[in-house]
């Protein structure tokens, strides 16, 4: 399944623990990602999603650069492979995200701008 970033922003708001997953290499989750996601790479998702990810039943969102970037696609599968129940993709990825105004952390200029800012 996708969610949009406004369908996300409302369940971020409804469920306190909806998990965020960002797919993409260490380097580029510590520069920008979105507020409270884990970073599962997808090098090492199959030897720690599990450890990572001990709740099967959770509500877990995964997301990628951008629309292009199949990363986030290969982990969500791989989690329903698992017996994860409840996944979804980040339509247009942290690209969307970004190009929505929504608030992002990490090192980059525009995420150190925008981590303060509140949901809309």
């Amino acid at each position: 399944m996708t969610i949009s970033c406004s369908e996300l922003v409302v369940k971020m708001r409804e469920e306190p623990g909806l998990i965020l997953v960002d797919a993409m290499t260490p380097e580029q989750y510590e520069r920008s990602h979105l507020p409270g996601a884990l970073n599962i790479p997808f090098s090492v998702a199959a030897d720690v999603a599990e450890k990572m990810l001990p709740v099967k039943e959770a509500h877990i969102v995964v997301y990628c650069s951008n629309e292009a970037c199949w990363m986030s696609s290969e982990i969500a599968a791989l989690l329903k492979s698992r017996g994860y129940s409840y996944i979804w993709e980040l339509k247009g990825g942290k690209k969307e995200w970004v190009t929505a105004g929504l608030p992002i952390n990490g090192t980059s200029p525009l995420a150190r701008k925008r981590s303060q800012q509140c949901y809309p």
